[in-house]
């Protein structure tokens, strides 16, 4: 409103001068001056009256802010906590895992200690190796090495082969 006054009293000193009417004039600059004081006035009773409104406002501003960063680590607490269950059954599934295979390790050791088909083969051939060192080894007349003397040992080795394999 102040700023309208001023600009229809600058408007009237123009009007002023160009008529040659030099009072009138003079009198449109002191209503302008006036204009500008109350436009001044205005804006400091203005200031005064909206200072509480202000003051209510940045209460309110400073109160939703607080409450966005409390609900902002909330979010933060309970994303930690998710992760935290997750890790938790995450290491609960590898330890399971572990003492699983931990248990199949122990029932292959037991597996490795007994002897398997090759590792009895091996050990007949090793022996007739150093019986043949000793004593020749009998053969039929094509040349062939005696079967019978192979034959048990390779049996026993087979029927405990086939006892790992019913086994689960």
């Amino acid at each position: 409103m102040g700023c309208g006054l001023t600009v229809w009293a600058l408007h009237g000193a123009y009007k002023a001068i160009k008529t040659g009417r030099h009072e009138d004039a003079n009198k449109m600059f002191r209503r302008r001056i006036y204009a500008q004081a109350f436009t001044i006035t205005m804006m400091v009773i203005g200031n005064i009256y909206w200072k509480e409104d202000r003051k209510k406002r940045r209460e309110y501003d400073k109160v939703v802010e607080e409450r966005k960063a409390k609900e902002k680590q909330a979010a933060w607490v309970r994303e930690l906590e998710a992760r935290d269950e997750e890790e938790k059954e995450f290491q609960a599934k590898l330890q399971k895992a572990r003492m699983m295979n931990a248990a199949k390790g122990k029932s292959e050791d037991s597996k490795v200690e007994r002897p398997g088909v090759l590792q009895a083969v091996a050990e007949v051939v090793k022996k007739r190796k150093k019986g043949a060192k000793e004593e020749p080894a009998s053969t039929s007349a094509d040349g062939a090495e005696d079967a019978e003397a192979v034959t048990p040992a390779v049996t026993q080795a087979v029927q405990e082969g086939q006892e790992k394999s019913d086994v689960p």
